[in-house]
C-alpha cells in the first residue's frame, strides 16, 4: 500500500487492538488479581469474573483504571488498607514498561513507514490522553505530534473534520470504519481505510459489506506492506 511516490502519505493508527495488545494486557491484570487473592487465602475468588464485574460496573463513557479496580475490589471483599495498597502497587508494576504490550510487529512496521517518508499519527478514543500516550512511549519519536488525535469520541464531526486529507486510517472496530466511510463519501476526504481483525471476530456479512466499499481487511499490520 506504500510506494516511493507516496512520500507525503499520512498513516493514522488506532491504539488498542491495533498497536497495543489489549488481550495480553488484560490477561496480565487477571493474573495479578489472581495472585493477590491467593496471597490472602481467597483461592475461591475468580479473578476473571472480578475484572468482568468491574467493567460492567463502569458508567457509560468511563474507562478502566487501576485505582478504580482496586476500590471496587476493596469494597466488595473488605480489604484492609495494607491489602489495598499492595494490590494497587502490583497493578502499577504492569505499567512500568508498557512497550511490552505492543504487538511484536509494531516497531518494524513503523520503521519501514518512516524510511518511506510516511508521516505517522494516532487516532484513538480515550478521555485520558496521558494514559494512552504511555502505551506507545517506546516508539513515540516516530510519530508526528500534530497528527496525534486522542479524543473522547473519535467519530464526532468536530474530530473527523480535523483529520488530514488522503490519510490511511487503521482501526479494529467496524463501527468506526463505517462512520469514516460515510464521512469520507459525503466530504470526499480521500481516506483509505483498513480494518484490522486480529482474531477473526468480525462476521462475514460485515466483512463483505466493508470490502464492497473498498475497505482493506487485515489480520496483522505487516499485511500493509504486501502490495509493495
Amino acid at each position: 500500500m506504500f510506494n516511493k511516490k507516496e512520500a507525503s502519505s499520512v498513516v493514522l493508527f488506532d491504539i488498542d487492538g491495533t498497536l497495543f495488545d489489549v488481550t495480553s494486557f488484560k490477561n496480565r491484570i487477571i493474573e495479578v488479581i489472581g495472585n493477590f487473592f491467593t496471597s490472602i487465602g481467597r483461592d475461591d475468588v475468580g479473578a476473571k469474573t472480578v475484572l468482568s464485574d468491574f467493567r460492567r460496573s463502569l458508567q457509560t463513557g468511563s474507562e478502566y483504571s487501576h485505582a478504580g479496580l482496586v476500590d471496587f475490589i476493596a469494597n466488595r471483599f473488605y480489604l484492609t488498607k495494607q491489602e489495598k495498597e499492595r494490590l494497587f502497587l502490583a497493578l502499577k508494576l504492569i505499567e512500568n514498561d508498557q512497550s511490552q504490550w505492543l504487538y511484536p510487529e509494531v516497531e518494524s512496521i513503523i520503521t519501514h513507514l518512516r524510511t518511506r517518508g510516511v508521516r505517522i499519527g494516532i487516532f484513538s478514543q480515550s478521555s485520558h490522553e496521558a494514559h494512552q500516550r504511555r502505551k506507545f512511549e517506546s516508539v513515540k519519536s516516530a510519530f508526528t505530534d500534530k497528527l496525534i488525535f486522542i479524543v473522547p469520541n473519535k467519530i464526532s464531526l468536530e474530530v473527523l473534520v480535523r483529520l488530514p486529507q488522503d490519510a490511511l486510517i487503521i482501526d479494529d472496530k467496524p463501527t468506526v470504519i463505517q462512520a469514516l466511510l460515510d464521512y469520507n463519501q459525503q466530504y470526499n476526504k480521500g481516506w483509505r481505510l483498513v480494518l484490522i481483525d486480529r482474531h477473526n471476530l468480525v462476521d462475514e456479512t460485515t466483512r463483505n459489506k466493508l470490502k464492497q466499499r473498498g475497505v482493506k481487511i487485515i489480520q496483522q499490520l505487516k499485511e500493509l506492506l504486501n502490495d509493495h
